[in-house]
């Protein structure tokens, strides 16, 4: 039982201070993002998906698919970058 909370505890602190999530929490304070309207972020971000999704359905060209495998893997880190522990 002991055990168990232990490696509980070290896969949480891993969690917490891995480089990624260190570097995300400095930018994200010292941008103050704690003020960001999220209201406006919601509908650009559901404008952008669509617009994702609909140049991959009816897209064929893989020059154009791999931009938008690299926007959307750009896109991905900034949802982790807003997302604050």
């Amino acid at each position: 039982m002991k055990k168990e909370n232990s490696n509980q505890i070290e896969i949480t602190n891993d969690i917490y201070n891995n480089i990624i999530r260190k570097s995300v929490n400095y930018i994200y304070n010292k941008l103050n993002l704690k003020n960001i309207n999220f209201v406006q972020y919601n509908l650009i971000h559901d404008v952008f998906i669509f617009f994702m999704a609909f140049i991959i359905i009816f897209n064929t060209n893989l020059f154009y698919l791999a931009i938008i495998l690299f926007i959307i893997s750009l896109y991905s880190f900034s949802i982790v970058f807003l997302y604050q522990f």
